[in-house]
């Protein structure tokens, strides 16, 4: 007997018990159906670890209510026959779970950090499921083998983990239509067989990192439009990247000393941790003193009171104040505007 039938039996007897009791009873709950990785990952068909990370998967994001494909999920010991978890057969090894589809699939809840166990994975659908929640797991930097990644039409937070960048086989990834935060990593950049790049309509800051640009110039399908914090320097380096010499990369057209500028100005206050008013105001400032200079032709006063800038912000990360991480989105504005106004000098 399953693990869901013995479930169901058990319950079945429990109801009929309290019914003969001719007394009053709390109502029962009804059965949960999360698959016990106990009952079902004994090694057959795929192995132990691959087995358990589909469980995790399963169990983190309501496998009970996926719609249409949860068929036969943990309803026996063979991972390769759950609906959509692909196993082809690969020689020695045998089958492994090479692909999994499971969009718009009514999943909700978490991606679970065991993904990073499917060693064979070539190719993860996760897209269109609006609630599906919370950060992509850093372990999918593991997936050696991966060539597709559609993470797009979910809910997802966080940033995009720079192991994203691991992944040297990846030919599509998308991860548009989420609620994505901070930088676009600079190790996406070296993805060289990359064909299609989707990362629009996030919430990702800062200026997308030169190796990026270069290679988003090159993909006929790339786009970055829809995220507001987001820029790309109008310097040589990046002009130099748009191939088609149209005025932007991936959808983000290159910006001005002064779009760059006034963004950072505006997304100082949501430095994290909250900053004292002095030191907000004191960033600022200098951003701001820059700005004025640079538009009275005064590009070098502008590039030291920049400099000033990073060295404030070095301080805050040095004391604790920031990490390195809340502060690189800065770090890289700043950095633009120097490049921008050097080339004017």
């Amino acid at each position: 007997m399953t693990a869901r039938l013995a479930t169901l039996a058990a319950l079945s007897a429990l109801g009929l018990a309290a019914c003969s009791a001719d007394r009053a009873t709390e109502p029962l709950a009804g059965p949960t159906f999360a698959i016990d990785p106990a009952d079902v990952c004994d090694g057959t068909g795929v192995t132990v670890p691959e087995c358990e990370a589909l469980v995790a998967l399963y169990n983190s994001t309501d496998g009970d209510n996926w719609s249409p494909y949860n068929t036969n999920w943990g309803a026996n010991n063979n991972p390769c026959t759950w609906v959509n978890a692909i196993c082809p057969d690969n020689g020695d090894i045998g089958p492994v779970v090479a692909i999994l589809f499971l969009g718009g699939n009514n999943m909700s809840g978490t991606l679970p950090a065991e993904l990073g166990n499917l060693f064979g994975l070539t190719g993860i659908l996760f897209h269109f499921n609006p609630e599906l929640t919370g950060p992509i797991p850093p372990e999918l930097g593991n997936l050696a083998n991966l060539q597709v990644l559609h993470l797009d039409g979910n809910a997802l937070t966080g940033p995009i983990p720079a192991t994203l960048g691991n992944l040297a086989d990846l030919r599509i990834l998308r991860l548009g239509d989420n609620a994505l935060t901070g930088t676009i990593p600079p190790a996406l950049g070296t993805l060289a067989n990359l064909e299609q790049l989707e990362l629009q309509n996030n919430a990702l800051t800062g200026v997308v990192p030169l190796p990026v640009a270069v290679l988003g110039g090159g993909l006929l399908i790339c786009d970055f439009t829809g995220n507001a914090g987001l820029y790309m320097p109008d310097i040589q380096a990046y002009r130099d990247a748009d191939q088609d010499g149209d005025g932007s990369i991936c959808g983000l057209e290159l910006a001005s000393a002064e779009d760059i500028g006034e963004d950072a100005v505006d997304g100082i206050e949501d430095l994290i941790p909250p900053l004292t008013g002095g030191q907000a105001n004191a960033l600022a400032s200098k951003i701001e003193n820059a700005e004025a200079k640079a538009a009275m032709g005064n590009y070098q006063a502008a590039i030291n009171q920049m400099e000033a800038f990073i060295a404030q912000l070095n301080t805050m990360v040095a004391d604790g104040t920031l990490t390195a991480g809340e502060a690189a989105p800065f770090f890289e504005q700043a950095q633009a505007l120097i490049d921008i106004w050097t080339e004017s000098l």
